[in-house]
């Protein structure tokens, strides 16, 4: 059975415990997400992961209201996010 790209997102994002009350999660609403993610009450670790999934869905840097998603970023990240990350990256695919 094949997942629409949409269910790939909610996947990947379910990973992730920085998301787990995200808006735009599930169903994937990356606009929802992006909203989200740029207001002033998100923490940086939540905004990056936003940033990042984001990224995944459309990597223009230019395309996000919350942000561009940087490598540098993930320093900033607790051991949670970042191991849910390294999964990802070891075998990355994008949308």
């Amino acid at each position: 059975m094949n997942r629409s790209p949409a269910e790939i997102m909610t996947a990947l994002a379910r990973q992730f415990p920085a998301l787990k009350k995200a808006p735009g999660i599930d169903p994937w609403e990356p606009a929802v997400l992006d909203q989200w993610a740029a207001s002033d009450r998100q923490s940086t670790g939540t905004r990056i992961v936003a940033r990042f999934l984001l990224a995944v869905w459309n990597g223009s840097p230019d395309y996000w209201k919350s942000g561009p998603f940087a490598l540098r970023d993930l320093g900033q990240l607790d051991d949670e996010n970042l191991e849910a990350w390294k999964t990802w990256a070891a075998r990355p695919f994008f949308l």
